[in-house]
């Protein structure tokens, strides 16, 4: 059977006012399921440390406790930062060389065009033979290397000469 929840939401949201009303009327909840063995527990448990606290922390021993608790954070803290850059320098640096390893063609571009004379009769021939060498080699090297590129272009040879076109 559906249990119609909507007329128990409320029209704006709100952090716990849905929340208390949807839990009650669930018939299916898990709460209802394991509700009262939980506050039975959660009750056993405050009274069980209740009587233990009460019995272990009156003596002396508890200022010993929470100062070796203190300098144990203050040393966890000292090493965990030291931890957390050297892991950070390291993930930096891996995905820095990543990134510069992928091939940009732009520079080779700049220095072709600053060394072939595009005036001459076949300058202007040759400069755009190796810019589509460089881009067919480009192209081919992001499709060997990422799967969202082999996604979008399936077949690199057909595809490069339908973008081409």
């Amino acid at each position: 059977m559906t249990v119609p929840y909507g007329d128990d939401t409320p029209d704006k949201f709100s952090t716990t006012g849905w929340f208390k009303a949807v839990v009650f009327r669930w018939t299916g909840g898990i709460y209802k399921l394991i509700g009262s063995e939980l506050l039975f527990y959660i009750f056993l448990w405050y009274i069980t440390w209740s009587i233990v606290s009460h019995f272990t922390f009156l003596t002396n021993y508890y200022d010993g406790y929470v100062k070796t608790f203190r300098t144990y954070q203050g040393t966890i803290r000292v090493m965990l930062g030291f931890m957390l850059v050297y892991y950070y320098q390291e993930i930096y640096a891996r995905a820095r060389r990543i990134f510069f390893a992928i091939p940009f063609p732009d520079s080779v571009f700049v220095s072709i065009n600053a060394v072939v004379d595009g005036g001459k009769p076949g300058g202007r021939v040759l400069k755009q033979t190796i810019f589509r060498y460089i881009l067919a080699t480009t192209f081919q090297s992001y499709h060997a290397s990422s799967s969202m590129f082999r996604h979008a272009y399936p077949k690199p040879w057909d595809s490069m000469h339908e973008l081409g076109e």
